[in-house]
């Protein structure tokens, strides 16, 4: 099991993240984490923008949610950084690897993403 903390959509917290984060580690999927926050702006439309995504069956394979920067989980996930940041937790030759994308991406970038994660 990998050692590193995240969540999902709605903000659910730390449970949901706890539930992506074991189903990703028994299935091998990528997880997806947006780290935002409910005043930031540019959070709200980089989750408007997964949602539209995932209405779009981009992010079949891959466990997504989000966690607000308030929630500890949140705050240890973004490290003092900006938001919006996604973190991406994906098995490489084995091992678990963490890739970060900070602020919000456009859709096309977003499509590329979770297409590039889906072929792995």
């Amino acid at each position: 099991m990998f050692a590193f903390a995240a969540f999902a959509l709605l903000s659910l917290g730390q449970m949901d993240y706890d539930a992506a984060r074991l189903d990703s580690d028994a299935n091998g999927k990528p997880l997806v984490v947006v780290v935002s926050a409910t005043w930031c702006g540019p959070c709200q439309k980089l989750k408007g923008t997964i949602k539209q995504l995932q209405s779009e069956k981009e992010l079949e394979g891959i466990n997504y949610t989000t966690v607000e920067i308030e929630e500890p989980v949140g705050r240890a996930l973004a490290s003092g950084t900006s938001i919006p940041q996604i973190v991406i937790f994906q098995k490489v030759d084995g091992e678990w690897t963490r890739e970060r994308i900070r602020g919000n991406q456009p859709r096309e970038t977003m499509r590329a993403l979770f297409r590039r994660l889906r072929s792995r």
